[in-house]
């Protein structure tokens, strides 16, 4: 194994420059939910345990109307 002297190793397959994107893996994700604090139908804690037991979804997104707090906790419970 050689390198040249940018440290580019020929042999590697890899150009120099050359973009490397990470993989696109699959998901699923639910970008638009209210929680009682707007007009849905479930605390962030039901939500949260049917999310996670109940569906195949990667990623949700708490939506309420004209307020964050459901948001902000279910992101403190979920982390």
């Amino acid at each position: 194994m050689s390198a040249t002297r940018t440290g580019h190793d020929p042999s590697d397959g890899h150009n120099p420059g050359e973009r490397h994107d990470p993989p696109i893996l699959p998901g699923r994700a639910d970008p638009h939910i209210h929680t009682l604090a707007s007009d849905g139908t479930a605390g962030i804690m039901e939500i949260l345990e049917r999310v996670e037991l109940a569906t195949d979804l990667d990623v949700i997104a708490i939506t309420d109307h004209e307020r964050i707090d459901a948001a902000l906790a279910a992101q403190i419970v979920a982390l």
